[in-house]
């Protein structure tokens, strides 16, 4: 860390805090050491490493975290509005939104048209779930590569329009 190497007792806490999912946990502890530490990203870095999570994780647990201390949610209220819908909105929002207001726009919004109405295109999305096999799943990456989507690390951008593409030119 910047002055300080981080202590032994709150890797080993935040170990355990991953392991057990509790994320509200694990994102108080890293916001604390870094916070004490008036940390750089490297030191963000390390402390990652440390603790066996990937610095999206540790970055989102303690954003996640200091949301929810702002706001005032309680675990129980992390809980039900979702750890991914309340990234999203860290990510989306500079100010702290009021606890009402938050919940009421998270409540019965799934992650996808969470990220449309922050985008200012509410009501214009559905999302379509596939289950589908591992030689399937293949055929469907390697489809969607040849109508336009790119591989980027184990995900593919650009597949509702690859998607889409590949179903005019079936129709």
């Amino acid at each position: 860390m910047a002055k300080t190497q981080p202590l032994d007792g709150v890797i080993g806490t935040a170990k355990k805090a991953l392991a057990n999912k509790d994320h509200l946990e694990l994102g108080r502890l890293i916001a604390r050491e870094l916070d004490q530490r008036e940390a750089t990203t490297a030191d963000f870095i390390v402390l990652s490493k440390r603790i066996g999570c990937s610095l999206r994780t540790s970055r989102y647990a303690a954003d996640v975290y200091r949301l929810a201390q702002n706001v005032g949610l309680s675990a129980k209220e992390v809980a039900d509005i979702g750890w991914t819908k309340l990234a999203v909105m860290t990510a989306a929002s500079g100010d702290a939104p009021a606890k009402a207001d938050l919940v009421a726009f998270c409540a019965g919004r799934t992650v996808t048209e969470l990220r449309a109405a922050l985008a200012g295109k509410a009501g214009a999305v559905k999302t379509v779930a596939f289950t589908l096999n591992k030689r399937q799943r293949a055929e469907l990456d390697a489809a969607l590569v040849r109508f336009g989507a790119r591989r980027h690390g184990r995900s593919i951008l650009g597949k509702e329009l690859a998607l889409m593409k590949l179903v005019s030119k079936a129709i």
